[in-house]
């Protein structure tokens, strides 16, 4: 049986910018070998990938796959760190509950798709089990 080559990409030196648009908060590089899912921002002339998908890439050795729900969640929600350490491999579906675990973020989440009503249970939850 054939080896599965490992995927590595490097971020190229100087490449590190902030993101612009939809994707503002998180940080975009270009890499070398060029990513597949690298994107052309409107106010860039090159093309650029998150870097904590890079980052989470080259320690699983693997692409992600968007196509099945996989997402990568910055454990302590600081969207700007993206040490290996504190980043994991999670779905669709379970990235909005870490972020409900610390309702850091939920309650403006645009995946909070719930009435105004259950975002008030689940924040009164939440409350209640800190008291």
């Amino acid at each position: 049986m054939a080896e599965k080559k490992k995927v590595h990409f490097k971020i190229l030196k100087d490449s590190i910018v902030k993101g612009t648009g939809a994707g503002t908060g998180y940080y975009v590089c270009e890499t070398e070998p060029p990513h597949p899912r690298a994107l052309h921002l409107k106010d860039r002339n090159r093309t650029y990938v998150y870097v904590h998908e890079v980052v989470m890439e080259n320690k699983l050795g693997r692409l992600i796959r968007p196509s099945i729900g996989e997402e990568v969640h910055h454990k302590d929600g600081d969207t700007f760190n993206n040490d290996p350490s504190n980043l994991e491999l999670g779905t669709k579906t379970s990235h909005p509950r870490e972020h409900a675990k610390t309702n850091k973020f939920w309650k403006h989440s645009p995946m909070n798709k719930a009435k105004k009503s259950s975002v008030l249970r689940v924040m009164l939850r939440h409350l209640a089990s800190m008291l």
